[in-house]
């Protein structure tokens, strides 16, 4: 526990006094009860539940090193199956069991469902790693986002891009709601910064393998690929088709390739190919956060870890500062965050939600990283090098 309290402090003096406060005098009775939505047994549970595991840490790591308020801190979890419908049922539950708030961990879809509920008791909702734009549109004040949105991640993978020289490009996603959004939303940002998009496929849900979608691309014979928010067997699909199919075009994925499931179902299958990520190894806070996770887990952690981490820290802080489990009085500190160290996001980067829009990302904080031996490298490109 040493390595994480070390990352504690770096938190914010302010977090610390109240974290440790209580270590020489034991816990009080009372608990504090956050509350977690995540798909455990659902289509996206393969990113979820490691998501999940990083807020897990994060309490571990705050009750090792005293509580917050003196207090204990009590996860209680529930399983929405990554299904809307049972999103807002679930959190309902939770408000009513008392959580102070509720981290999301499961995805965009089933996240929206919730922020009504939470609306409504002006419960703080944190999105731990949702990239959907449209979240924060809805009437929630009390609602935050804290992964980077899809517009930040394209913005910087383009940039990438220009640096390469790519012109003519193909677009490949498929047919799941979260592949067509964030291929709407590239297919703007290209034609917007000149790039020409001389074909787009989209492999559909449940195909055998993506060859016919894959044997287009390569009659258009583009200088790159994007490869856009692909989900589960057909991320793989269309890595099996690339190779099968002799392509050789540069690859750019999205932030989706940052989950390690892939590193095993599409294993040597994505060397060279470069992704938008959240997690900069080389920044101090990340490298910390890395350190304590290996120790704890006997593995490195990808970014999937460090969101779920993130959210359950920001909670400690607004707690902390508001010197209340009043959940109005959190909300309103986690409104006024500004500059808070974190695991995520590039070197420099932290928590800012005082401008107003309850996105907390920084626009420079996303980083392009690259497959190579099968395993992630550190940042090649990011965000603050546009």
């Amino acid at each position: 526990m040493r390595m994480i309290a070390r990352y504690i402090s770096r938190l914010s003096a302010v977090s610390v006094v109240g974290l440790v406060a209580a270590t020489a005098s034991g816990f009080a009775q009372e608990t504090i009860k956050i509350g977690v939505l995540l798909d455990q047994t659902g289509r996206t549970s393969f990113y979820s539940l490691p998501v999940n595991e990083g807020t897990e840490m994060a309490v571990e790591a705050l009750n090792a090193a005293g509580g917050i308020l003196g207090k204990k801190v009590e996860l209680l979890l529930e399983d929405d199956n990554g299904r809307p419908d049972l999103s807002a049922t679930k959190a309902r539950k939770l408000v009513e069991e008392g959580v102070v708030a509720i981290v999301s961990n499961s995805n965009s879809g089933a996240t929206r469902q919730a922020i009504g509920i939470t609306a409504e008791s002006l419960t703080p909702q944190l999105a731990s790693a949702n990239a959907s734009e449209t979240l924060t549109t809805i009437d929630n004040s009390c609602f935050f986002q804290l992964g980077p949105v899809e517009s930040i991640q394209i913005s910087t993978m383009l940039e990438y891009a220009k640096t390469q020289g790519f012109k003519k490009v193909a677009l490949v996603g498929d047919s799941s709601g979260l592949s067509v959004s964030v291929v709407d939303e590239f297919r703007k940002y290209l034609n917007e910064a000149g790039f020409e998009i001389i074909e787009e496929q989209l492999i559909p849900a449940g195909a055998q393998n993506a060859i016919a979608q894959m044997q287009r691309v390569r009659a258009a014979n583009p200088e790159a690929i994007f490869q856009v928010a692909q989900m589960g067997p057909q991320a793989v699909q269309f890595f099996q088709a690339y190779h099968q199919l002799g392509l050789t075009a540069p690859i750019l994925g999205t932030f989706n390739l940052s989950t390690p499931s892939y590193l095993t179902t599409a294993k040597d299958l994505m060397d060279g190919t470069v992704f938008t990520d959240a997690f900069d190894p080389g920044k101090e806070e990340a490298a910390s956060f890395a350190e304590a996770y290996e120790a704890r887990f006997g593995q490195a952690p990808s970014s999937l870890q460090g969101y779920g981490y993130d959210s359950v820290m920001l909670i400690a802080d607004a707690i902390t500062r508001a010197n209340s489990t009043d959940r109005a009085e959190i909300c309103k500190a986690i409104s006024e965050t500004q500059g808070l160290a974190r695991v995520m996001g590039a070197k420099g980067t932290g928590f800012d939600f005082s401008h107003g829009d309850r996105r907390g990302f920084h626009h420079d904080g996303v980083v392009v990283r690259k497959i190579e031996n099968n395993a992630y490298t550190p940042a090649i490109f990011s965000g603050a090098d546009r």
